[in-house]
This record gives structure tokens, sequence and C-alpha cells, in this order.
């Protein structure tokens, strides 16, 4: 058994030699390179880049360029368009609630009962309107917003565009008011030409203009008792 040990010790290192000699050509063969793939900064031109793994910058970012823009995408940034919203630039579109838009509307039914009632409506705060009937052809219009500076009767003042939709002559007047709780209402009268009031269904807009009192949103008020 004695003499089984250097012939044993032999045949290792003659096979083991050549293999880990192998294995350390390789790994240096291999250097710098990931599973086979050299890398690149990724400020190295497309040319040098090709095929091979492009490092982050200092960022943690890819540079644009790194992926090939697309004509028209909605869900990627670096789409040939993604500055733009359906491929129409971002500048051709009006933001909620800015100059040129509308703060508004509410379509009241000339029947609304004398009680406060939520009407259908659109405000750019997101609220929602309601709307008083305390006589005939007078109503009572509550957008749920407020000027940032107290509301001051004879002051405050939000220019609204009314619209009576009857098939009769009918004349429409509209001023804005302070009501009990300090916010703005916009009480509209609505009579024939005779000067008789008369209900009828009628739109309020309140448009957002330039020079228009800084507005903020208001919660509704709790129904009328």
């Amino acid at each position: 058994m004695k003499r089984l040990v250097p012939v044993m010790i032999g045949v290792l290192i003659g096979v083991a030699a050549p293999v880990a000699a192998r294995t350390v050509v390789d790994f240096a063969r291999n250097a710098g390179h990931v599973n086979g793939f050299r890398a690149v900064a990724s400020s190295a031109s497309d040319t040098r880049r090709a095929g091979k793994l492009v490092a982050t910058d200092s960022e943690g970012w890819l540079p644009d360029f790194i992926v090939r823009q697309v004509e028209h995408a909605m869900t990627t940034d670096s789409a040939a368009d993604s500055a733009n919203l359906g491929g129409i630039q971002a500048d051709h579109y009006q933001r909620r609630c800015t100059v040129g838009t509308v703060f508004g509307y509410v379509l009241v039914p000339g029947n609304t009962p004398s009680s406060r009632t939520e009407v259908e409506g659109f405000s750019c705060f997101g609220t929602t309107a309601s709307v008083e009937h305390p006589a005939a052809g007078s109503y009572l219009v509550d957008m749920s917003f407020q000027t940032v500076q107290p509301c001051q009767a004879g002051q405050t003042k939000i220019p609204a565009v009314v619209t009576v939709n009857d098939f009769r002559r009918l004349l429409a007047t509209y001023e804005t008011i302070c009501g009990s709780s300090g916010r703005p209402l916009g009480k509209v009268h609505i009579s024939d030409t005779a000067g008789t009031p008369i209900d009828a269904d009628f739109t309020v807009l309140v448009p957002r203009w330039v020079g228009a009192p800084v507005m903020t949103s208001l919660p509704p008020l709790p129904p009328s008792p």
C-alpha cells in the first residue's frame, strides 16, 4: 500500500496542475467581463458599447440615448415624444383652474325645491354645487368655493355667464352676494319681458379670467333643515 501513495500523488498532481492552469488563464482572459461580456462606461460611443454591457452613470441612470427611441409610446420616458401627452405638446393643454378654463358650472332645474338641493355641475376644485329656490324666479347658487379674502357685500364680485334654457323669451340677471356662512353665492333672477318672475331651467358658468380673485375650495354646506 505504501508503494501506491507516490503513484496516487503523481496522478493527482498530473491531472490537477493543467486544470488549475487553464482556470487561471480563463479568469485572466475574462477579467473585466460579466458572463463573457465586456463592460463599458455610460459615456462610451455607440460604436464602443455595441455588444457590451453599459454601466450606469454616477447618479445610477443610463443616458437617454442608450435605448432606441420609439416614435410613439404611452408608458416610457425614452419615447421620442415623451414630453407630449397623446402626441400633443404640454403647452397645448390647459390645466384645471388656470386662466382660460372655468372655475365651474351648474345646471339648475327651474323646479328646484326651495330648500338647499345638490345639483349637477362641475368645479375645478372637485366640489359639488347646491341651489336654493326661495321664491319664484329667484335662485341662490353655491358652487362650494371661496375667495381667499373674506366675502364682502358689494365688494366681492365673481362674474358669471347665465344661460336660460327655455323656449320662452326670458331675461336673467346675476350678482354675487355673501351668504350667511360668509361664502360667495350667485343670485340669479329670471323673469319674462314684462318683469314677472318665472321659474325656468338655466346654466351658470364661472370662467377663470385674468385678474380673477384667488379661489379655494370649500366643503358643501349641510342640507337645509
